[in-house]
């Protein structure tokens, strides 16, 4: 609810959300919308589970109570500790459980046979018998399957409960993925789009490729292909690979570094021209196909892309207006100052393609002023 980054104690204290949910039928807290919720979350005090349930044993009570704490450091460090915690809860429930069914075969035996009194007239119907029997149907009635039976205890569903929590913590944590399970999740992230491929990717198709690359390249190697292709058209760069693949892919991911770096300071006309020798340049690298096949797809979707130049706006370029200025003070003869902002402008822009111009007229203006200074007095 702080906007923090979510610990194993946050852990906890979603687990006693679902654990008083699933006592109480009801969430701890409850607002009309998910910020009056929040704010509960942060600073509202929650009515305890036994005030709704009072059959909950309060050790159970006070379990929930506890992962519920505001403060982090007044939770259950992990949830190892915790399902330790329930488990002792288990033991107590059951001792509990043992002593109230000893206690109760003390006070009075359930199973007894009613005696009827006689009657003087043996033949003679009872007032009572219809009565006994109409009780003795409902009671059955009542009474259930001997499964229900056995289920229709507060015990035995708080067992259940406890069991349930600690079996789903043992299953989260401790067992490890196997490598179709891997697949089909990365499998499974990658079809729900480019949003989730880089988790698909580094969780667990690439750690797939590279613990068993025999028997899951041909499954394998193409998705990650599909997804690098991503991955270039966002930055024009790689991430991660195989630790082989980096070492003979480090000059081309160098040049895709500086495509995206000029393409990204505007100047596309040198990003198309790198990438476009790039290209040519791998041409028979079969180890580079896929590669190659990225750069071709982003080559196509620059020139696709390409502004108009007449749609860019009226904007005038800063060496448009360092040129005028620069002929504005040659007028006014300050021919120093004039000649300082020419070759700012021609070192600055020198190699621009989409400035050239500018840096051509600066030269020439740079060359007729050079001409019209009075020569120096030779000694």
């Amino acid at each position: 609810a702080k906007g923090q980054r979510a610990t194993k104690k946050s852990d906890i204290y979603s687990l006693g959300a679902v654990m008083y949910v699933m006592l109480t039928a009801r969430p701890p807290f409850s607002g009309q919308t998910s910020m009056e919720v929040i704010q509960k979350h942060r600073f509202g005090q929650f009515d305890r589970p036994r005030t709704y349930v009072p059959e909950i044993p309060h050790w159970l009570d006070d379990v929930v109570c506890q992962c519920l704490e505001k403060d982090p450091d007044k939770r259950y460090p992990d949830a190892y500790v915790l399902s330790l915690r329930l488990k002792e809860i288990l033991k107590k429930v059951e001792i509990s459980s043992s002593l109230e069914d000893t206690h109760a075969t003390g006070s009075f035996d359930g199973t007894a046979e009613t005696i009827v009194a006689e009657s003087s007239d043996p033949n003679a119907i009872g007032g009572t018998f219809m009565r006994d029997m109409l009780r003795a149907e409902i009671e059955n009635a009542d009474a259930g399957s001997p499964f229900a039976r056995y289920f229709d205890n507060v015990w035995i569903l708080v067992l259940l409960l406890i069991a349930i929590v600690a079996g789903g913590i043992f299953w989260f944590t401790e067992r490890p993925l196997t490598d179709e399970e891997k697949y089909e999740k990365g499998i499974a992230l990658f079809q729900q789009g480019p949003l989730y491929w880089p988790r698909a990717k580094d969780d667990y198709l690439q750690p797939l490729l590279e613990e068993d690359p025999e028997r899951w390249e041909d499954e394998v190697e193409p998705i990650l292909a599909e997804i690098i292709v991503q991955e270039l058209k966002q930055e024009f760069g790689l991430t991660r690979l195989s630790r082989k693949r980096v070492l003979a892919m480090s000059d081309a991911h160098r040049f895709l570094k500086m495509a995206s770096e000029y393409f990204q300071l505007g100047d596309r006309t040198k990003a198309e021209a790198i990438l476009q020798n790039l290209y040519d340049l791998l041409a028979n690298n079969k180890e580079q196909r896929e590669l190659r096949r990225a750069i071709g797809e982003i080559l196509k979707e620059i020139k696709a892309n390409s502004p108009d130049m007449k749609s860019v706006g009226n904007s005038v370029p800063l060496a448009q207006e360092a040129l005028q200025q620069a002929r504005i003070l040659l007028k006014e003869s300050e021919v120093e100052q004039a000649q300082s902002i020419l070759r700012s402008l021609i070192v600055l822009y020198d190699g621009d393609s989409m400035s050239q111009k500018y840096v051509d007229e600066a030269r020439q203006l740079l060359n007729e002023t050079a001409k019209n200074l009075p020569e120096s007095p030779t000694p």
